[in-house]
């Protein structure tokens, strides 16, 4: 018998996906006990397509 695998959740930025993403990720990821929170972490961070860019203090 074969495993099932399943792809874990990415995030590009569109906005309009995010509740998606966040509804996938808590339900995978953040709801398994036996992940401690530095690897909850990793997978988010991982789940990024792109890098989310910040304004700096310069700009504000």
């Amino acid at each position: 018998m074969s495993r099932l695998t399943i792809e874990r959740p990415t995030f590009d930025g569109d906005h309009t996906k995010w509740l998606s993403f966040r509804d996938r990720f808590l339900a995978m990821i953040d709801a398994s006990p036996e992940l401690p929170s530095i690897a909850k972490l990793q997978y988010l961070l991982s789940s990024l397509k792109e890098r989310l860019h910040y304004p700096s203090s310069t700009h504000l």
